[in-house]
């Protein structure tokens, strides 16, 4: 079952985690789904769309945002970007 339709970007127009978001999107939908079986679709799908080998070179990078993604829907991860502002930021 494909999510999304498989388009031809070039390797630096494709942003993977805006990829991801879509297809948790449209993998919402399916409410006969566990989150595990949703979480496999979008892996398999965003496979086809980024290809094999950059899925392979990010596959722990996907799996985590995948899950951080999740995290923040359900309110158990809250960010506050004031914080991260100022750690980051503040170093020069």
């Amino acid at each position: 079952m494909e999510l999304a339709r498989r388009q031809e970007p070039e390797e630096e127009d494709v942003n993977i985690v805006e990829l991801i978001v879509k297809l948790m999107t449209q993998a919402e939908d399916f409410m006969d789904k566990t989150g595990i079986q949703k979480k496999a679709m979008v892996m398999n799908n965003l496979k086809h769309l980024i290809g094999v080998s950059v899925y392979a070179e990010n596959y722990a990078l996907i799996q985590q945002t995948i899950d951080f993604v999740v995290s923040v829907a359900r309110g158990n991860t809250k960010l506050d970007f004031k914080k991260l502002k100022k750690r980051f930021y503040n170093c020069c």
